[in-house]
């Protein structure tokens, strides 16, 4: 779920998370609220929802959905990305689950069309490293799926502007 909301500052901003260190391919990885379907999830929608209020105590019926973006594949997890794109109209408190979330990071949109991704060298996997696109909010480094969420976002926002 890619979350829009208006900060204190009345600026819009969305959401990221620093998931929590274990055992797997996203251990402390950055990105957005998300997850697997459940057999009760209705859709995938749904499952964003669920997943969001799980995830940053955000209540489910608060969110707006505004539209879906690309379907993403992640060969190192093997899984298949819905992104969605949903807004809250009023500023919001996160209550972030402790077991999945070890930070929350509250970014301005104005910070992501002024950032221009940069390369990062990923460490070398048993085949060789490899350079990725990356956004870097306040020393914090975003990459892979989400960078690439991001990118599309913001140039959807930004052909949006133009007209």
């Amino acid at each position: 779920m890619l979350l829009l909301y208006p900060n204190a500052a009345g600026e819009v901003s969305f959401v990221l998370t620093r998931r929590k260190k274990y055992k797997g391919a996203h251990s402390g990885q950055i990105s957005f609220p998300g997850g697997k379907p459940e057999p009760s999830d209705d859709d995938l929608w749904e499952t964003s929802l669920r997943e969001t209020h799980e995830e940053l105590g955000v209540a489910s019926d608060q969110i707006k959905y505004v539209r879906s973006l690309t379907q993403l594949y992640v060969p190192p997890s093997n899984f298949l990305i819905f992104p969605y794109i949903g807004y809250l109209e009023n500023p919001c408190f996160f209550s972030p689950d402790p077991y999945e979330v070890d930070a929350i990071l509250e970014i301005s949109l104005q910070s992501l069309i002024k950032n221009e991704p940069i390369l990062i060298q990923l460490p070398p996997s048993s085949l060789t490293s490899i350079e990725v696109p990356a956004y870097v909010f306040d020393q914090n480094t975003v990459w892979g799926a989400t960078a690439m969420i991001l990118s599309e976002f913001k140039m959807l926002f930004t052909v949006v502007l133009s007209k």
